[in-house]
């Protein structure tokens, strides 16, 4: 009804302001690969997360608009948990103390390297908690997993197309730790090399 409007022009409003040109194309694209039913298997693809919080490098932390867009650039190509910590260390040193929606940018990075190892496809919150959709070729032994599930039958449900329903806490950053926890069990315990 409203038509396309001003893709990349200042008066746009919504997620491409929050997150910058690139990282919403690569967002907006991995959309496309999934409705299509393109998930080939690559270097490219990427998982979804939706943590259910808004995350953003502010214009108050960052000021200069060409930083904050090189900034996400760089977030994007990130693939390793050590080289994540290492910006996020050089930029508090910089800038100071991260805001709240930097953090939260900080965990959704943190998540989706750890899932994307995990050959995991998307991550859901809900009201319950978590739903994690694995991928049709991700390497993880499934007795150990579901053995797993009747032990912990409280904490994790198993369903169909690949799906784990992980049950937690309310408290958004308990859940978010909850959630880290429960992917480095699987790294751990349920991967097959």
């Amino acid at each position: 009804i409203r038509g396309a409007g001003n893709i990349i022009g200042s008066e746009q409003s919504g997620h491409i302001k929050e997150v910058g040109v690139e990282l919403y194309y690569q967002m907006v694209q991995d959309t496309i690969n999934e409705i299509k039913n393109e998930f080939k298997q690559s270097e490219k693809w990427s998982p979804q997360i939706n943590l259910g919080f808004s995350f953003n490098i502010s214009n108050s932390y960052i000021k200069d608009s060409d930083e904050r867009l090189s900034l996400y650039r760089q977030l994007s190509h990130i693939n390793n948990l050590e080289k994540l910590e290492e910006i996020f260390e050089n930029l508090e040193d910089t800038y100071g103390n991260l805001p709240n929606n930097f953090k939260n940018l900080m965990y959704l990075m943190e998540i989706k390297i750890i899932a994307k190892e995990l050959f995991i496809k998307k991550i859901d919150d809900t009201n319950y908690g978590f739903v994690i959709e694995f991928k049709e070729d991700a390497r993880m032994d499934i007795n150990k997993l579901i053995k797993f599930a009747q032990i912990n039958s409280k904490l994790i449900e198993l369903k169909p197309k690949s799906k784990v329903i992980l049950n937690s806490v309310p408290d958004k950053h308990q859940k978010i730790n909850h959630l880290k926890e429960f992917l480095n069990y699987i790294q751990k315990n349920l991967l097959v090399s």
